[in-house]
């Protein structure tokens, strides 16, 4: 027996059209309800619909931006190996370039070193031959002084020589003035003066030349010491 024929039988009859009603009027509320939990759902369903949408659109999204930023990481990774390799070519450059530059800084040293001999070697034989040059000169002014000497030797030699001469001379032109004087013996006197004049003069003639000759060879001797 249903629980509503229970009541029937339990109820009078105006209580069970009471009852009717309201159970009718709590079906239609169900149904009401239903109809609105329905709507609901279907509300719901399409929010969620769109929200899956709306979460797929930004997760293509996501994907998309996720692939170009890994070729961009891809990109950046071989451009910092590009970077690397050119960072490593240039950093063995620069170690070339400082071993070339220690290399040269070595070289420049060792060749200042060279030259500082040389320059060491160049004064002293320049102080060897300023020397030698002092003694040379001071020899040559010796010798010149000798020769000098020599010289007004052979003049002084020379200038007595000329004066006993010209003295024997003019005691010869005395006497010719004398003879010359004697009529008897004019003739005779005269070839005799001239013939003594001659060799007067011959004499004087060749003292000079042995002193001239004297004097040119002491001064060539004097020229080739002196160059």
């Amino acid at each position: 027996m249903s629980h509503q024929a229970a009541m029937a039988t339990m109820l009078p009859l105006g209580s069970e059209l009471a009852l009717n009603e309201l159970l009718l009027r709590k079906e239609e509320e169900w149904r009401a309800l239903q109809a609105c939990h329905t709507q609901l759902q279907e509300a719901a369903l399409q929010d969620t619909q769109s929200q899956l949408q709306e979460a797929q659109g930004k997760l293509r999204c996501l994907q998309e931006d996720f692939v170009y930023n890994l070729q961009v990481l891809e990109e950046r990774d071989l451009e910092l190996e590009r970077y690397d390799a050119t960072f490593a070519q240039a950093r063995e450059w620069e170690e070339a370039r400082r071993a070339e530059v220690s290399e040269l800084k070595i070289e420049a040293a060792k060749l200042k070193q060279v030259l500082a001999r040389e320059a060491k070697k160049v004064e002293e034989l320049q102080q060897q031959q300023q020397l030698a040059w002092q003694e040379h000169r001071l020899e040559l002014e010796r010798v010149h002084s000798d020769k000098n000497g020599e010289i007004d030797h052979h003049r002084e030699q020379y200038e007595n020589l000329k004066w006993r001469l010209e003295r024997k001379l003019e005691e010869l032109n005395n006497e010719l003035a004398l003879q010359r004087q004697v009529q008897e013996s004019r003739g005779a006197v005269s070839v005799q003066v001239q013939q003594s004049r001659g060799a007067v003069s011959l004499q004087v003639q060749e003292s000079r030349g042995a002193v001239s000759l004297q004097v040119q060879e002491s001064r060539g001797s004097v020229s080739l010491q002196v160059s």
